[in-house]
């Protein structure tokens, strides 16, 4: 599938998510203090998030933090029309619509594996991000049971071996930690953390309750045995170099 099309496929499942929780997503506001805490965000800083649906984590910034510039972007223009805030804009994070060096403070979660092109994309972040800028980004792992369990049935999917299509959000891909981490390093990133979070959605106790709980709760194990391999969810901390 080319690029273009697999893109074009991406937003249309994403334009349908938004339409189809757009009574969640007018209240979705999540609290920020967390991501304000791990990247140190100050009142002089410049943020971007990227990815950021109809408002997440930046109106609590703005409100945070009164007279801090926080932007946040997303391709969808569901989203947009249903957005928080308009500190949020349609731009497409292959291309981002700002200036070299703009920004001091980035972030993305569970965004960037949805477009095949992830070189590009961290290099417009690397782009945009001011020398000693940080970043905090979040990307499936590629060594867990959901991956593998994901892949199986997308494999169905496209043999047409299923009544209900098991992926609906369209593109994913997924990285190892030594991958992602060395992309960044390319990309001209210094990592300051790195590790493997096990997903939420675990239940040791009653593990057989329904197929993502098994899944995750194995995933969950794993990382118990070695959290620098085994897990759900990789996520990064690096500084523009």
């Amino acid at each position: 599938m080319q690029t273009n099309e697999i893109y074009r496929n991406s937003l249309k499942a994403w334009e349908n998510f938004y339409r189809n929780h757009s009574i969640d997503q007018r209240k979705r506001i999540i609290d920020p203090t967390w991501i304000i805490k791990t990247l140190n965000i100050q009142k002089s800083d410049r943020v971007l998030q990227i990815g950021c649906g109809t408002g997440d984590h930046i109106p609590g910034i703005l409100e945070s933090l009164p007279g801090i510039e926080a932007f946040g972007i997303d391709f969808s223009q569901t989203a947009i029309e249903l957005r928080i805030t308009n500190r949020i804009i349609k731009a497409d994070m292959r291309f981002l619509p700002f200036k070299n060096c703009t920004f001091t403070k980035i972030f993305a979660f569970g965004v960037i594996e949805h477009a095949p092109e992830t070189e590009l994309i961290i290099s417009e972040i690397s782009r945009v991000c001011k020398p000693d800028g940080k970043i905090y980004l979040t990307i499936p792992n590629k060594i867990s049971f959901f991956h593998l369990t994901k892949m199986f049935f997308i494999s169905l999917d496209k043999l047409n071996l299923r009544k209900k299509k098991f992926w609906k959000l369209g593109y994913e891909k997924s990285f190892s930690l030594n991958q992602f981490t060395n992309l960044l390093r390319r990309s001209g990133f210094k990592i300051c953390e790195s590790n493997i979070i096990p997903s939420s959605d675990v239940n040791v106790k009653n593990i057989f309750s329904n197929r993502s709980t098994f899944i995750h709760t194995l995933d969950f194990v794993l990382n118990k045995i070695n959290k620098n391999i085994f897990g759900f969810f990789i996520h990064v901390k690096a500084k523009k170099i």
